[in-house]
Order: structure tokens, then C-alpha cells, then sequence
């Protein structure tokens, strides 16, 4: 329930701070979990979200990450090596050219026409989830797909133990939430978005403040 509400709380914020769409979204999560990898241990993390999620989803620097992604993949009937190559080239097919496909101006190699991607969507909840967010709350619209997620690991390593006896999370997410329409002129996504040039604003990662209580899990998310 506490990860629940802290959840909404943190929408709010993200909202506030122009975190709407699924680029400026993921730029915030990836921030948010740079933030909590650093909080466990000390470690670089490039300032680029594509340079951030290459190094954390690298296997060495935050092995709970890829354990979340692959046991989350698993759980849904996903291939887990699939799931997590998507993770690892999310951001930038987000920010690759836009070619001309259903529901406007998808990336194409977000998702496999005709159907979407269901190892997309998944890669995508989960990122979310890991810094303690609920990607339900931030598109109401299109058809939406129930995903089996559990709390986040709160520490730098999770076992398959762990992650299997962590608690259950109600999980939707809307494939219009990773529709990236045309923004009709606009360059800009807000907080993180395209005006940002590529890099992770250096502002302090929602919740950091908490200290150590903002690794995923234990962060009062």
C-alpha cells in the first residue's frame, strides 16, 4: 500500500515537472535509479540517458536492475534476454527517427507491425517500477496490458529468492503511453525532454533527498 501512494505522489511530481510523455518519463526514471545506484555504492554513471542506461543495465553495475528486468520478463511469459535488449535500446529508439506506422508516429523499432511489442511495453513497466513509479498512472487511453511486476529489490545484488517472495504490485500500462506523437511544432518535452540535448538533468533524482531509503524498494516506494 506504501508503495502504492508513494507512487501517486511521485506522478504528481513528475507531472509537475513535465514528465508526461514516454521519453521525458524514462529520462526520469533513469535519473531516479542513477540516483539510488550511487546512494548503494559510489559509481559513474554517464550523464546521457542512453550512456546511464547502458552502464546500469551493463550486468556489473546495478545487478538488482537486471535481475528485476529478467525475473518481471520471466513472470510474463517473456523471453528474459529479449526484455532485456529492449531495456538496453529503449531510450534510444525513443529518440530515432519516426517512420510512419499505425497510431501516429511510433519508432519503429519500438514495436514488431502489426502487433505491438509486448517485450517493449514490459522492458518499459519495469524501468518505471524500479524507481517507483506506476506506469498506469500516466496513460489513461488505448488498450491497456496487465503485467505480473512485484516490488523492486532494495539492495545492489537480488536473488531469485528475493524477488520471487517480494509482494505483488498492480500493474497495467497503456501502449498509447509509448506512442510518441508529433509534438505539432513543439521541440520541447518539458523536464528532460527533446530541449535537453540528450542529457540527464543534474538536479537531484525525485526522493534522493530520503538517502538510503531511495534504493529502489526501500525508498518508501
Amino acid at each position: 500500500m506504501l508503495v502504492e501512494k508513494m507512487a501517486v505522489l511521485v506522478h504528481e511530481l513528475d507531472m509537475a515537472r513535465g514528465a508526461v510523455r514516454a521519453r521525458a518519463l524514462l529520462e526520469t526514471c533513469l535519473r531516479h535509479i542513477a540516483g539510488a545506484r550511487k546512494v548503494l555504492a559510489a559509481v559513474s554513471v554517464p550523464t546521457s540517458p542512453s550512456g546511464a542506461a547502458a552502464t546500469l543495465l551493463d550486468g556489473s553495475t546495478y545487478p538488482a536492475l537486471v535481475a528485476y528486468l529478467r525475473a518481471s520478463a520471466v513472470a510474463n511469459g517473456a523471453d528474459d534476454s529479449l526484455v532485456l535488449a529492449r531495456a538496453r535500446k529503449l531510450y534510444g529508439s525513443l529518440c530515432g527517427p519516426l517512420h510512419e506506422v499505425t497510431a501516429g508516429g511510433t519508432p519503429a523499432e519500438l514495436f514488431a507491425a502489426p502487433a505491438r511489442d509486448r517485450e517493449t511495453l514490459i522492458a518499459f513497466a519495469v524501468l518505471v517500477r524500479f524507481a517507483g513509479r506506476d506506469p498506469g498512472l500516466y496513460a489513461k487511453s488505448g488498450a491497456r496490458t496487465q503485467l505480473v511486476l512485484r516490488v523492486p529489490p532494495s539492495g545492489l545484488h537480488a536473488t531469485a529468492a528475493d524477488l520471487a517472495a517480494a509482494p505483488l504490485l498492480t500493474t497495467q500500462i497503456s501502449e498509447e503511453l509509448l506512442v510518441e506523437l508529433e509534438a505539432d511544432g513543439e521541440g520541447a518535452e518539458g523536464e528532460g525532454g527533446g530541449s535537453s540535448g540528450g542529457a540527464l538533468s543534474p538536479s537531484t533524482p525525485p526522493l534522493a533527498a530520503c538517502g538510503a531509503g531511495d534504493a529502489p524498494g526501500s525508498r518508501l516506494l
